[in-house]
């Protein structure tokens, strides 16, 4: 069911195009909202296809009649409501 595709590469990501201003990226857990980096990892997310690389490990032998998400849809809401802080899926509902 999975398959193993790894590739060992440093990526430098163009995050936000701001034109002459320095972006500075820190970690302050004690200051930011739980949704607060959803926007960052939406852009690194754009920029690197780790998702997409992480559901192409995944053969989806499902009945496509039954299938109303795709696996890269169920992986990219279950890493982004990890991201958000819904770790045990109770406010899943609330969102959909």
């Amino acid at each position: 069911m999975l398959e193993k595709k790894f590739e060992n590469s440093q990526k430098i990501l163009d995050l936000f195009p701001v034109s002459d201003k320095k972006i500075e990226l820190s970690y302050t857990g004690e200051q930011i909202s739980s949704d607060g980096g959803l926007l960052l990892l939406r852009e690194v997310e754009n920029q690197t296809g780790l998702i997409n690389g992480i559901s192409s490990c995944i053969t989806d032998i499902r009945d496509l009649r039954y299938v109303d998400h795709s696996i890269t849809e169920l992986i990219t809401q279950r890493i982004f409501q990890i991201e958000a802080g819904y770790e045990d899926c109770n406010d899943l509902q609330r969102f959909a």
